[in-house]
């Protein structure tokens, strides 16, 4: 894609107005097709896991491990966040 570029030259003391053709520099490009097994390969690594949840010892909501538990606030058996109750 070509286009008109304005360009400000200097000459002098004198501003002038000059246009120009722009050049876009095309891209990188790949050499070779990306075959199914390679691109496969490549993608093997991208499928989500499903979380590990375990239940809470205090109140046996499943919640994800080493962490507060939502749902009472204990972690290791001990009280650290206080949790609002919702009606």
């Amino acid at each position: 894609m070509r286009s008109k570029l304005l360009l400000h030259a200097v000459k002098g003391n004198a501003a002038q107005t000059v246009f120009a053709e722009e050049v876009i520099p095309m891209g990188a490009l790949p050499k070779r097709r990306v075959t199914r097994t390679r691109r496969g390969m490549r993608r093997a690594h991208d499928a989500l896991r499903r979380p590990n949840l375990v239940p809470c010892p205090r109140c046996k909501k499943r919640t994800l491990p080493h962490r507060v538990c939502p749902h009472c606030g204990t972690y290791r058996g001990v009280q650290v966040i206080e949790v609002e109750r919702r009606a």
